[in-house]
Parts: C-alpha cells; structure tokens; sequence
C-alpha cells in the first residue's frame, strides 16, 4: 500500500556469510520508526546459515522478500535486487552494519523534491559502543557542480559509497552496479550524481558501519587487484566528465589517479611493484604537483620509515 506522503521504500540488503551479523542488521531495519517498507534480503549463495535465517524472519514480517541466488558478489547481489524492487525509493543495507531506528524515517523527510539524499555514519566494532541518541541536525543541499567537484574518495567518501543514502528509484532506471569489481560504488558514483541537479546532506550519524577484522593489505595480489580496480573506476570517471566537456572536472580526477598509484607506492616496494605500474608514475611523473613529485621520491627510496 502506498500513499504520497508515506510511499513504499525498497530496502535492499545483500547477503553472504554473515550469520553472526545478519540478525542485528535485519532487526535494524525491521525495526525502522518509518514502517512502509519493502525489505530485500538477497542471499548471494551464502554457505552458512543465512539464507535459513532470511527464510525464517519471513514467516514473521510479510514486509520480507527473500531472493536466493547463487553466489555472483556484492554488485550481482545488489543489482538482484533492484531488478525486483517496488519501492518509490531505494537505500542499500550491508548485512553486516546496522541502521538507526530513524534512518529511513530522517532522510525521506528530508529528501525533499532531490533525487538523493545522504547522512553520516558511525564506525564501530562492538555494538555497546553504539550511542542512539542523535543531536541537532544541519541539512546542506549541494549543486551538481559542487558533487562533480568533490566526487572524490579521499575528500568526501561520503558521497561514493551505496549505503548511506536514500536514493529516487528512477536513478536505477539505467544504472547496475559492475558485476565482479571491487570497488563496485566507485564505478557508478558518477553516472548516479550526473542525475541529480542536486543532492541533500543531512549532518547526522545514522548509518552504523561495522568494523570487522582483516585487511586486503594482508594479501598483496588482493591489494593490487583493489587498487587495478579503483584506478579503472577513477579512469572511466575521467573519460566520462572528459565526454561531457568538463576538463576541469576531470582533471581532478587525474590528480586522484596519480595519489592512487603514489599511494600504492607508499605500501609495496618500488622493485616490487608490476611494470604497469612503473611505467605509469615515470611517463606521469612530469604531470604531478610538487607535492606528489615530494611523495614519489619519499615512498620510491622509503624515506617515510616503512
């Protein structure tokens, strides 16, 4: 049932491996002050137990779809479910993380007549740490020319990563996200902003991001397949803002493909690195900034002490 001023909200969460997390996310979202909802839990193939669980909880809550597929990663997961999502609006849950009991209600009170609102989030590792009292709030609407200009991992990953934000369905009308990427946000951010002549910031905590132990650093193949994968999404960033004639724009997002092969730099040792990437920081060295120039010597003979 949907009316104007309370319409159906699609929450979509993809699943795989989580049965230690997987209840605290669901109950999160169950438990939303905003109840019109149409929850999406697709189990992407998981091997434990979550796809009973999912099964479980919709027996109790009609709100519940279960989608089981088999195992195609987080994108094929997420894309699952936006091909079978009803909703006037969309947000994206990871499975592991946990919403505030107001997420949904906050951001589309908030969203106004934008295509997309976002909030803020809260790290943590044990829940205990999570404080739900929320202070008083400011809402910033930005220009398309302000995202475009601070689409930027490092200085406002806020407006790249899928689940902290409220988003119009007809975003997705032509958007997936790429099957088989890390950094699956990273390649589409660009496509999603370039649909909203502006976007709304609300200045609270209400997305809690789970830390969970590991690190792709650990393993260096993992390592220099994240960082091939991020600098292909930062790549086709530049190509598209080239196509529609904002140089400056991109090249912006050149200077960011320069610090994402310095900063692989910084952690693998120069004679260790594969000779793309080599090639890469000489044929460019002469495009970087005097501080990125300062950077490449530093990390290239390991005078920053690692």
């Amino acid at each position: 049932m949907m009316s104007n001023n309370f319409p159906l909200i699609s929450v979509i969460i993809p699943i795989y491996n989580v049965e230690e997390y997987i209840s605290a996310c669901i109950d999160s979202v169950l438990g939303q002050t905003y109840s019109n909802l149409e929850i999406i839990l697709v189990d992407d193939g998981s091997p434990d137990n979550c796809g009973k669980i999912c099964d479980d909880y919709a027996k109790k809550d009609s709100r519940i779809v279960v989608l089981h597929k088999k195992n195609g990663g987080l994108s094929d997961a997420r894309n699952a479910g936006l091909d079978i999502c009803k909703g006037e609006y969309i947000a994206f849950v990871d499975s592991d993380d946990i919403v505030h009991l107001d997420f949904i209600n906050i951001l589309h009170k908030n969203i106004g007549n934008s295509k997309m609102i976002f909030c803020d989030f809260f790290k943590f590792s044990q829940e205990s740490e999570i404080n739900s009292e929320l202070n008083s709030s400011e809402i910033i609407t930005l220009s398309q020319e302000y995202v475009f200009n601070n689409i930027s991992t490092y200085r406002n990953p806020l407006l790249i990563v899928a689940w902290n934000k409220l988003y119009s369905k007809d975003i997705w009308d032509n958007i997936r996200y790429p099957k088989g990427k890390i950094h699956e946000d990273e390649f589409i951010a660009h496509e999603i902003l370039d649909q909203c002549s502006e976007v709304r910031f609300i200045d609270l905590p209400l997305y809690l991001y789970r830390q969970r132990e590991g690190s792709i650093m650990s393993d260096r193949n993992k390592f220099l397949l994240s960082k091939n994968h991020l600098i292909q999404a930062k790549t086709n960033r530049k190509h598209f803002f080239e196509n529609k004639g904002l140089n400056d724009v991109a090249s912006l997002i050149d200077k960011e493909i320069h610090n994402t092969y310095l900063g692989i730099l910084r952690n693998m040792n120069y004679k260790q690195l594969p000779n793309e990437y080599t090639t890469y920081l000489s044929k460019n060295f002469y495009k970087f900034s005097i501080k990125q120039k300062m950077k490449y010597f530093i990390y290239r003979f390991g005078l920053h002490g690692k």
